[in-house]
């Protein structure tokens, strides 16, 4: 609409995980602006991959949704290289966003173990619970629930009615979320989709059909020998990389929800550049403790 190039900042707090949908942006912001247009939530989940083009070769300051694989197809840019790294840069002059600081952090203290490295043992969940501390669990791929702890009962919290539509799990919007209309009495009627749809609308129900927010679990588990019992929010992302990318900061936000004190993340596979390279990226920027055996 602008007919020019347009970059703006990501709609948060600095230093906070980035806004993948408007809730998000409302949740932070609340008060501070006075309008969102909502374009519906983000496809990729992880913000842009921003390339150095100015130097030779190429290089990417920050990994995202164009892999290196991309960027190498275009001319001229076969030997781009990482120009990023996995920790915060004090003490240089950053070259893009999110390369000096601890960035994209929730409040609880991230603690991320790479993808080769074992779960968190019980002892090391149960000390945390016993420090009176409130625990919260990042699942993707290999991990069990509540990391093979005895678990009594699970249950799925409840999500604050924020606006966003409710996606089942076979991708479609139940009846209970359809969008409401406000009309001049105040009251809400059924949003009427045009028959005619243009393909912008079109590509904005699309994306709210990826946009499942992740389910928050309470799970009660025995503590050791003397029965008592103590509750763990866990997030299963799933095993798909995409699926993964699009749920992480929704999942770090609604665990700072439930005011948990530490966030255990299992880590996924990365390579060179493309979304899972972006997701690490993003997890080891966030995470106080790394655990790599």
């Amino acid at each position: 609409l602008a007919g020019i190039p347009l970059a703006a900042p990501s709609a948060n707090a600095s230093t906070k995980p980035s806004p993948t949908a408007a809730e998000h942006v409302k949740y932070d912001l609340n008060g501070r602006i006075d309008t969102i247009i909502d374009g519906g939530p983000c496809d990729v989940g992880v913000e842009s991959t921003v390339v150095d083009g100015l130097s030779y070769p190429p290089s990417i300051l920050r990994p995202g949704g164009i892999s290196m694989e991309q960027l190498r197809q275009c001319p001229g840019w076969e030997n781009a290289i990482v120009g990023y790294r996995d920790a915060s840069e004090k003490g240089t002059k950053p070259r893009a966003p999110g390369m000096k600081y601890r960035h994209y952090s929730p409040k609880a203290t991230v603690v991320l173990y790479e993808a080769d490295a074992m779960p968190p043992s019980a002892s090391a969940l149960l000390a945390r619970i016993q420090d009176h501390q409130r625990v919260g669990i990042i699942r993707t791929s290999t991990w069990s629930t509540a990391c093979g702890l005895s678990v009594v009962t699970s249950t799925e919290q409840e999500i604050p009615n924020d606006g966003t539509p409710k996606v089942s799990t076979d991708g479609q919007m139940s009846h209970a979320s359809e969008p409401q209309l406000e009309v001049a009495n105040g009251s809400t009627a059924p949003f009427q989709r045009p028959m005619s749809a243009r393909p912008g609308f079109l590509n904005l129900v699309q994306s709210f059909a990826l946009h499942i927010i992740p389910t928050v679990h309470r799970v009660s588990v025995q503590v050791g020998e003397t029965g008592a019992i103590a509750d763990i929010w866990e997030i299963n992302l799933g095993r798909d990389t995409q699926d993964i990318a699009r749920g992480l900061f929704s999942a770090l936000r609604q665990l700072d929800r439930e005011d948990v004190d530490v966030i255990f993340v299992e880590g996924i596979q990365d390579g060179e550049g493309g979304v899972a390279a972006a997701v690490m990226n993003r997890l080891r920027k966030a995470a106080e403790v790394k655990v790599r055996d």
